[in-house]
């Protein structure tokens, strides 16, 4: 997998390093099955926003720019413009690729590095102090409700939905409490056993591989907007479909 970063402030991307290490088989086939499913084989050439490093290799296998997937990674650290021991940990479904570093972030953080030097002086003891815990909330994070808000008497009680990724954050926060209200189990990435899934955009890559994966119904967040309007959970209308299962869940 290439390592990239944005340029700015143009919309094209820069390789800086190849990474092969890290995610599971899992994680790997859906990268692939996702950026192979809709549109065929992978690209033989790079795709037209990307350039740098290697990007005329001859075994292809480029991935077109609509289907690009934003992957976590750490390295121990940067020499001479290239990552030391690069390990990718986890797919980021919660980013966009518009939200990945870009090139001059990566030069000035080398930049910070060369210039760090350890003292030979030994460390002065400091007085201990309370270490807490710092909790990284992620911008997927599923909001917390207050539970006499929560609706026993709806048939979302007890139903996994899930709210995809899109590109508004506050939209889909508001979809989240909306569910959670009525009582459905509310998650931020799409799960085995989920009964439905919201969209909060059609044309986002996350919300066509759902609806190319035809396995769960795919609604649109109008759906639940109208649920708050009318004070209930109401069967979903023709044009609040986006891809309807047949034997999947419904509301009757």
């Amino acid at each position: 997998m290439y390592v990239i970063m944005q340029m700015v402030p143009s919309e094209r991307y820069q390789t800086i390093a190849n990474c092969s290490s890290g995610l599971g088989r899992v994680d790997r086939d859906y990268i692939y099955n996702l950026s192979t499913r809709a549109v065929g084989p992978l690209l033989k050439e790079a795709p037209p926003e990307l350039n740098g490093w290697r990007i005329t290799d001859p075994k292809g296998g480029f991935i077109r720019r609509e289907h690009w997937i934003v992957v976590e990674m750490t390295a121990a650290g940067v020499r001479d413009g290239k990552f030391i021991d690069p390990v990718m940990k986890r797919i980021r479904h919660d980013k966009d690729v518009e939200e990945v570093d870009t090139l001059q972030t990566f030069k000035d953080y080398e930049q910070i590095l060369m210039k760090s030097k350890l003292s030979d002086k030994s460390p002065a003891k400091e007085k201990p102090r309370k270490v807490t815990k710092r909790t990284i909330l992620e911008g997927s994070a599923v909001p917390e409700i207050d539970a006499k808000k929560i609706r026993t008497d709806s048939p979302l009680v007890g139903r996994t939905v899930c709210v995809l990724f899109g590109t508004d954050e506050r939209l889909r926060k508001r979809l989240m409490e909306i569910l959670k209200t009525y009582g459905a189990k509310v998650v931020a990435n799409p799960v085995a056993d989920m009964d439905l899934v919201v969209a909060t955009t059609d044309k986002h890559v996350k919300t066509k591989a759902q609806v190319e994966a035809g396995q769960t119904t795919v609604l649109r967040s109008k759906w639940v907007l109208r649920c708050e309007e009318e004070g209930g959970v109401v069967p979903w209308t023709a044009e609040e479909v986006l891809n309807e299962v047949e034997g999947g869940f419904r509301i009757e």
